[in-house]
Parts: structure tokens; C-alpha cells; sequence
């Protein structure tokens, strides 16, 4: 039912690597609390999650499961809701110039979320998915800023230390004051 699509500024396999980290997903789901505890076989079919969604005090345990893993072009997840019933995930991966197109789909499976599914709730389910979709492409942006640094013959030019400062999300840092390096240090320098 609800596919949202993106254009993502990061290669296709550091997409695919944070999709295959299940510790990202408590930084890429809005609603998720924290990924309380995952298969070490993670991303492998039939591996599993466990997860806390909700929102403010209220929270719901449950797990996602994988139900078909191709990385890097393809993965599927039923995702758990507890009482709510569960939702079929897939994130489709394609090359993209030197970016990555991803499309994340997402449908009811069972419970009272596939009763009151329809298109009001498929729009606001788009919404919160295309969400996902621009801290997955923060997020592959961070992979691929590492792999820069690991890597000797890309680290000159064009890296966030050859440009003299730390860049997080392409801003640069501004410097700090002579008096908050002194606060911070204890002494002047």
C-alpha cells in the first residue's frame, strides 16, 4: 500500500549497511524507543530484533523478523506491534547515479492496524515512513564520511579534516572561542 521513495547522497552498499546493522533502527524509526536486544544473525532470514516503539510514557514491546534478505538490493521485515497486529516492511535498493534510489514499503498484516487501515492512516503511514527514509540517508551519509577517513587514498582533498574542521551532515563546525577552550581545558593555550 504506502511506498515512499528517495533519492539518497551515499552508495548503495552503505545503504545496505545500515539497513544490515540492527542497531540502526532505533535512530531511523520514528515512534522507536530502543532496540532492546538482536540476533547476532542479523540481517539472515528468520533472524530477529527485539524493540520498544511508542510514543512519551506509553511504549509497546515486540520484535521484527526478517523474512527475506537480498542486500543489498532487498530487504524484508514483518515488523511486531504488539497488540496492534504487524506490518510488512521492504526496502527495495537501486543504484542511482553515484547515490542509491531506495523505496520503503509498508503494509498491514494482521491485527486491529490491517482493521483500520485505509487512506487517511496510509498517508500519515507515508509521511512517517518518507521520515525514515531522510535519517537513513543521514545516517548512510555518516557510513560513507567514515569510510572516507579509513581510507588513505581518499582522505586529501575533499574530506572534512583536509577542510580543517569536523562536518557533520555537510556543516562545518564552528570554532570554539579562546574563552570556552579555556572553560573547557582549565587553562589557556
Amino acid at each position: 500500500m504506502g511506498v515512499v521513495e528517495r533519492h539518497l547522497d551515499a552508495p548503495r552498499d552503505a545503504v545496505a549497511l545500515v539497513l544490515a546493522d540492527p542497531r540502526s533502527y532505533e535512530a531511523l524509526v520514528l515512534g522507536s524507543k530502543r532496540v532492546r536486544w538482536f540476533d547476532a544473525r542479523w540481517p539472515e532470514d528468520g533472524a530477529a530484533f527485539h524493540h520498544s516503539i511508542g510514543v512519551g510514557p506509553l511504549h509497546i514491546r515486540d520484535r521484527s523478523t526478517v523474512v527475506a534478505d537480498e542486500l543489498p538490493d532487498r530487504l524484508q521485515l514483518v515488523v511486531g506491534m504488539g497488540p496492534l497486529g504487524r506490518a510488512e516492511v521492504e526496502f527495495r535498493l537501486t543504484p542511482e547515479g553515484t547515490g542509491t534510489r531506495v523505496a520503503m514499503r509498508e503494509d498491514p498484516v494482521d491485527g486491529p492496524v490491517a482493521a483500520v487501515w485505509s487512506p487517511p492512516v496510509d498517508a500519515l503511514m507515508r509521511l512517517r515512513n518518507d521520515r525514515a527514509l531522510r535519517r537513513l540517508a543521514g545516517l548512510a551519509a555518516d557510513v560513507e564520511r567514515v569510510r572516507h577517513l579509513d581510507d588513505p587514498d581518499r582522505r586529501g582533498a575533499g574530506s572534512d579534516r583536509a577542510a580543517g574542521g569536523y562536518a557533520r551532515r555537510g556543516r562545518p563546525r564552528p570554532p570554539r572561542s579562546r574563552q570556552a577552550r579555556t572553560r573547557r581545558t582549565g587553562h589557556d593555550r
